[in-house]
């Protein structure tokens, strides 16, 4: 029966994320088919910016509220909320203006840069506030902003129809209606609560929750990003935004996996908190063997829905000017990194619940060394398609690092728990 109600909350928690991804997934595909190599690489390289945005946002915001949520006295928990509020809202506009800067550098027009960059700072209030709603078990509140989402994003398709000359205002505009939409479906004064949250000297504040979780966790994203993601950048860095496109184009095969993987990882970020802040160690050590299951099942529904569309009809993803065989090809390469990354969320959701951040930012810094390294002698030696061995290379080294961190931690925290009696005695 509790597995049973489990694994409702676990679909639930998939709706929203899925039927917003999946939009938005069903765009890429259209503007793979209307715009020209260059541009649809530029668009993608922005598009990983944001998705390296909402990173940076778990680590310095989402991920300790989920820690600091659990732990201390009513008051505590209410002065780091404030401090966390107050840090968010200058973080996103300080992200407003690099998002400009960022889009311009990558030749879109002003009224297209601010419009994107409207749209990547109320994503990151909107991330926070999906975080905040968790962790007070709001999740219903979070499914409806999700669906919210997509039915504007479902605009998007339509407006780039109407207008195909000017693809990326109109998939701006639609984003930015789409997000603030969300956010007032997430809970209708969540804006304006983090408004009247805000306070400079909560902001300074929130330096002891930098020295104490954000830091690490940060660092742990960077990497991760730099893990996960070195061949975006080495790829439009050194050959260009038209050489990273059929890398772009291929990674619509996993993505999938990307959506149910992080939609499932942040919903599991909070209950595990939960979990362990009731030092439970049996109940953490099954939520985690069930999470890995998820994963496991998300990971092959991936591969088979992948499996068919490159046998049965390509073309309805891909357009002429892609070459079947090397998405093919690269396609296989990305369901490799995805095994990876399987093994690795768990564990790596189990330390962050738990606010062990420092040994997974190890971790992950020792991951993107390795990546780094292997991407860029790959796409000189080989070309940009190899370069996602490189990504293999990282991801393995860090799913083997975290598993081995995530099992220290559990065998550590398991001689400090009590047993079940001695916490009924001392209660």
């Amino acid at each position: 029966m509790a597995i049973a109600r489990t694994s409702r909350r676990h679909i639930l928690a998939l709706v929203g994320p899925v039927a917003s991804a999946g939009l938005q997934l069903l765009l890429s595909i259209l503007l793979l088919h209307i715009m020209d190599a260059r541009d649809f690489g530029r668009l993608s390289f922005l598009l990983v910016l944001t998705q390296l945005s909402w990173g940076v946002w778990s680590a310095l915001f989402c991920a300790p509220l989920s820690s600091l949520f659990k732990q201390g006295s009513l008051e505590t928990r209410r002065l780091a909320q404030q401090r966390l509020f107050s840090a968010n809202l200058i973080g996103a506009a300080t992200a407003t203006i690099v998002f400009v800067i960022l889009a311009l550098a990558l030749g879109f027009a002003m009224l297209t840069a601010v419009l994107f960059a409207g749209y990547a700072a109320v994503a990151l209030l909107r991330w926070y506030g999906r975080a905040q709603a968790y962790v007070e078990g709001r999740q219903l509140a979070v499914t409806r902003s999700d669906i919210g989402y997509a039915l504007i994003v479902l605009l998007s398709p339509i407006a780039v129809r109407l207008y195909p000359q000017q693809p990326m205002l109109m998939v701006s505009a639609t984003l930015l209606a789409a997000v603030l939409f969300a956010m007032a479906a997430l809970s209708p004064r969540s804006l304006i609560l983090q408004m009247r949250g805000f306070s400079l000297c909560a902001a300074r504040g929130y330096g002891s929750i930098w020295h104490s979780h954000g830091q690490w966790a940060l660092l742990g994203v960077v990497s991760t990003e730099a893990t996960a993601n070195a061949h975006a950048y080495l790829i439009t860095l050194l050959r260009g935004p038209t050489a990273f496109a059929p890398i772009a184009a291929s990674m619509i095969l996993i993505r999938p996996l990307t959506i149910g993987t992080n939609a499932l990882s942040e919903f599991e970020r909070p209950r595990l908190a939960g979990i362990i802040a009731d030092q439970d160690i049996g109940r953490t050590q099954r939520s985690v063997l069930f999470f890995r299951l998820l994963l496991g099942a998300v990971w092959l529904g991936t591969l088979l829905l992948a499996a068919a569309v490159m046998l049965l009809k390509p073309r309805l993803l891909f357009p002429a000017h892609y070459a079947l065989e090397e998405l093919a090809l690269a396609g296989a390469l990305w369901m490799i990194v995805g095994v990876a990354r399987m093994v690795r969320t768990p564990d790596s959701i189990l330390l962050q619940a738990a606010g062990s951040f420092r040994p997974l930012a190890m971790a992950s810094v020792t991951s993107a060394v390795v990546s780094l390294i292997s991407v860029s002698l790959l796409i000189v030696m080989a070309g940009p398609l190899w370069s996602i061995l490189g990504i293999v290379a990282g991801e393995a080294v860090f799913a083997g690092m975290t598993w081995i961190q995530g099992r220290r931690w559990l065998h550590g925290w398991s001689r400090t728990v009590p047993l079940p009696s001695e916490r009924e005695v001392a209660a």
